[in-house]
């Protein structure tokens, strides 16, 4: 499987208002169109790694890494108005994550509220203890919803457009077939992330 990197990319982009809903759509269907379908179904979309900052620092404003000392990166934390609106981010980060092709790779500590530049202070250990258990939530609800409807896990990706701030795209299966041709009960889905 690849490193969906670009997923990433695109996403956060959206989120922090550097892309719009159909540049970050594009950049997505520009993988769909280049991947053959078993890739693009495969492909291991990931928000966090440990070759980069934590989502949740990135999603929240933080002053750019280059702009910060090692020793001021490793004591950076985000300020607690911009942490609310980086949880707020991350959730609709995993929504798109959970129901787009591919699949969805949670990078511990992501789904507790790690925050962190890049290596080593991406790597910090899981907060025990000190978790958020609102998000923690969430992304149970959003593995069980992917687990209980199949067609968040291969149905047709099709992208749609609603306006710069809407990022919206549908999961699809047609006449008993998922994407990779396999017996599935027709459904549908439409996913909507207004990033304001």
């Amino acid at each position: 499987p690849v490193i969906n990197y670009p997923f990433r990319s695109a996403v956060v982009d959206f989120l922090t208002g550097r892309r719009d809903a159909e540049a970050a759509l594009r950049q997505l269907e520009s993988l769909n169109e280049h991947y053959p379908p078993p890739y693009f179904y495969a492909t291991m979309n990931v928000l966090g790694t440990h070759d980069v900052p934590r989502i949740l620092t990135l999603l929240g404003g933080a002053p750019p890494e280059e702009s910060l000392t090692k020793l001021e990166q490793a004591r950076y934390l985000l300020p607690e108005p911009e942490r609310q609106t980086a949880l707020a981010r991350l959730k609709l980060a995993a929504l798109i994550q959970f129901a787009s092709p591919g699949v969805p790779c949670i990078y511990y500590g992501d789904e507790a509220g790690n925050e962190g530049y890049g290596d080593p202070q991406n790597r910090r250990t899981f907060p025990w203890g000190r978790e958020e258990p609102e998000l923690i939530q969430w992304y149970r609800k959003l593995g069980e919803l992917r687990r209980n409807e199949p067609v968040l896990r291969t149905g047709r990706w099709i992208p749609l457009s609603a306006g710069p701030d809407i990022f919206v795209f549908g999961r699809r299966t047609d006449a008993g077939r998922d994407a990779l041709g396999e017996l599935m009960p027709d459904a549908a889905a439409v996913i909507l992330v207004n990033r304001s």
